[in-house]
């Protein structure tokens, strides 16, 4: 005989409710998942690494002891290599079999804009804590995604806003060749024109160059007056040092570099960067709040914080206070909610940080 499908669920009445219940308490017991996508192996992983990685668990087990919505956090790794297809294939399969509910993408602008891509049409949260380019939170925008650190516009700009006089010279352009290098010269010379100074030249390097000889040969016969350095981590540190053995300074050239971390600086020397100006959006030193933060970070790492440690930090705890808020991890409901909750971390002595619609933290 064949049973109707009414018949069979009146049949198992109550039996249907506990069949649904382990599926039920599945989902309310799940782990809420973190991804760190970032840079392990590559020019940038002093900036992020296993730095950032450490931060982010300072900030789970500074949540309610690692917990959310009654779940416990947890924090999956990997390194994107600094390249896009990496990135997208790590981000797709996060999202689609580990489940991932936030990532933190860090590591070269390219690889970390692939992974916000992904995550985009996965409506997941993406964040990036380090010094990427403006795309983030411009052309490339996510609804879901949150860009910490000072971008390919704060930076460049604020290096010509401090040179002084300097803007009013002649300047030389040696960059990256991405879309920090880009975005980067774009902005750096307009600044430059705005204060009356002349761009007399530029020249583009591939990532992870070794060999700057050449680079700098053309920026010392362009008779400029300044030459800018537009590229970080460890293409920026062996940048420097050749412009230093080359003897640019003493030649009387001023080296801008506007994409300085404090992590660069401790990588270089204080030899190679002395008397360097630069701006940063984070420093370990500023109040009560970062140095007992650089405190715990230290024991671990050897070393204090630099922005991204400080910056991912504070956006992963400005995260799990949304899904705290939100009661769900429903990446449009998170967003909405980190878009409109203050953030509490008290890294920044000159008030809160705010967040634009378009995901950019302001300071």
């Amino acid at each position: 005989m064949t049973m109707q499908r009414r018949t069979l669920l009146k049949t198992l009445g109550g039996g249907a409710t506990a069949l649904a219940m382990p599926g039920l308490a599945l989902s309310q017991t799940r782990p809420i998942k973190i991804g760190d996508l970032t840079d392990y192996t590559g020019l940038y992983r002093d900036t992020n690494g296993p730095g950032e990685e450490l931060s982010i668990r300072m900030a789970i087990q500074d949540f309610n002891g690692g917990k959310v919505l009654g779940r416990p956090i947890e924090l999956i790794v990997g390194d994107n290599l600094n390249k896009a297809d990496v990135a997208t294939d790590i981000t797709k399969r996060w999202i689609e079999v580990d489940k991932v509910d936030m990532m933190v993408c860090g590591g070269s602008s390219v690889a970390a804009l692939a992974a916000q891509a992904v995550a985009r049409e996965k409506s997941v949260i993406t964040c990036m804590p380090a010094a990427t380019a403006i795309n983030f939170t411009e052309q490339d925008c996510s609804p879901y995604g949150f860009h910490w650190s000072v971008d390919s516009y704060g930076y460049p700009r604020s290096a010509v806003l401090a040179s002084g006089d300097n803007a009013k010279k002649k300047w030389f352009f040696i960059s990256i060749d991405n879309v920090v290098g880009q975005t980067g010269n774009a902005v750096c010379s307009a600044a430059i024109q705005e204060a009356g100074g002349q761009v007399v030249g530029q020249v583009k390097h591939p990532i992870n160059t070794t060999d700057y000889a050449s680079f700098i040969a053309q920026a010392q016969a362009s008779g400029a007056d300044v030459v800018v350095f537009l590229s970080s981590g460890t293409d920026l540190i062996r940048a420097l040092t050749q412009a230093r053995e080359f003897g640019l300074q003493a030649a009387g050239k001023t080296i801008v570099a506007p994409i300085l971390t404090y992590t660069d600086i401790l990588a270089a020397g204080l030899e190679v960067t002395q008397g360097m100006r630069f701006a940063e959006g984070f420093y370990w030193n500023a109040n009560d709040a970062t140095r007992a933060f650089a405190k715990r970070f230290q024991e671990k790492m050897g070393r204090a914080p630099g922005a991204s440690n400080g910056n991912v930090y504070a956006a992963v705890t400005h995260y799990l206070q949304a899904v705290q808020a939100a009661k769900t991890t429903d990446g449009k409901a998170v967003a909405a909610q980190m878009k409109k909750q203050p953030i509490t971390t008290r890294f920044w002595s000159n008030g809160a940080p705010t967040i634009r619609p378009n995901g950019r933290v302001v300071y």
